[in-house]
């Protein structure tokens, strides 16, 4: 060979591995963006779903209470039936059909419960019968709110139907806290 040619080449051994490297570095640099991606993605996907629940919890926060236990069946109904629809819809569990349907009868006996669905018709038709007058003005300008119509049996029979009413919804609610307690670990998916 020609020693014009010819030329001395000084080659590093880390140089030879250059390539290895860099690659090491590009995926470095794509598992970097991916975990900020995925991150970025996860944030804003977590942002979007808690403004959706500001929005749907909005007027059942706005009508609560601190004073009644109405509000507080209110919210745990409400609670209840979005869980229903959440394993209806997106259920990945074996049981999410069943517990569904148990989630929803929940919530609507919470909404009996509520909404006091425990006339029957013999009370309906006794009250009916009940006429409220104001007396006159006492010593201290107090009116004495007055019921007449009823006699003293119907009286009475009022008030043992009241008390099997309250017995009914005492049930249910037993019924509810109950079942929540027994099973409240099985809705998650």
């Amino acid at each position: 060979m020609n020693e014009k040619n010819t030329k001395q080449l000084d080659i590093d051994v880390d140089e030879v591995n250059y390539p290895k490297s860099r690659i090491k570095e590009w995926w470095l640099d794509v598992e970097l963006y991916l975990l900020y991606r995925n991150w970025f993605v996860k944030l804003c996907r977590k942002t979007s779903k808690s403004i959706k629940n500001l929005i749907v919890w909005f007027p059942i926060i706005w009508k609560d209470r601190n004073w009644h236990e109405d509000y507080l069946l209110e919210i745990i109904g409400f609670k209840l039936k979005q869980m229903s629809k959440f394993h209806k819809k997106h259920g990945y569990n074996v049981e999410s059909n069943n517990i569904a349907k148990e989630l929803k009868e929940l919530s609507e006996l919470i909404e009996k419960i509520i909404n006091d669905d425990y006339n029957s018709e013999r009370m309906e038709e006794l009250v009916n019968k009940v006429e409220f007058s104001f007396s006159e003005k006492d010593s201290n300008g107090m009116y004495t709110l007055k019921s007449t119509g009823l006699t003293d049996e119907e009286s009475k029979e009022i008030l043992n139907l009241e008390h099997e009413l309250y017995k009914l919804k005492r049930k249910d609610l037993d019924k509810v806290f109950d079942i929540m307690k027994e099973r409240i670990e099985y809705w998650w998916d």
